[in-house]
């Protein structure tokens, strides 16, 4: 009794912490896109002024 309790805490230990793992990783997906959508808006918009500028100062 004693050992089958032992093997299916291990197994649901093991299960937890592939579900944290996937929860971690779909967050830091998350961040990421984040991040690379504010990089490129960012850029984008620094282009857009500069083009702005330069056509000013021509």
């Amino acid at each position: 009794m004693c050992i089958i309790k032992h093997i299916k805490k291990k197994r649901n230990k093991k299960q937890l912490q592939m579900y944290y793992t996937n929860i971690q990783i779909e967050k830091i997906e998350k961040y990421c896109t984040n991040f690379t959508k504010k990089v490129t808006d960012f850029v984008l918009k620094s282009k857009k002024n500069i083009d702005k500028s330069v056509k000013s100062y021509i």
